[in-house]
């Protein structure tokens, strides 16, 4: 998981900068998303490697719980910002133009 989120934080730093009216606010938004997804790698982590038996194994589960439930609220908050910030649509083009965007709608087909 750690390398997962480590590969999905270089990928997001890697985006750029959408050359929109809000394009800096939404690399701040992305930003902050990998800052927290890094910590909550690291808090899961933590988590699985103190496991020793099976009270502590309960206590790992709980706390993998609760951070997956941190996580999917974090990437909904992003992903809402995100949207309120393009009202004129400029970032949706800006993505859908993009080569990573172009290159991962072939795949898809």
């Amino acid at each position: 998981m750690t390398k997962a989120t480590d590969k999905l934080e270089s990928d997001l730093k890697g985006l750029g900068t959408p050359d929109t009216e809000s394009g800096k606010k939404a690399r701040e938004t992305l930003d902050t998303l990998a800052g927290q997804l890094k910590t909550d790698a690291q808090t899961i982590d933590n988590a699985v490697k103190e496991v020793s038996g099976t009270s502590s194994a309960l206590k790992a589960v709980s706390a993998v719980s609760a951070t997956l439930v941190t996580v999917g609220d974090q990437v909904r908050a992003a992903f809402t910002s995100i949207q309120q910030l393009d009202t004129k649509g400029e970032l949706e083009k800006a993505f859908r133009n993009s080569e990573e965007c172009k290159n991962l709608s072939k795949q898809g087909s």
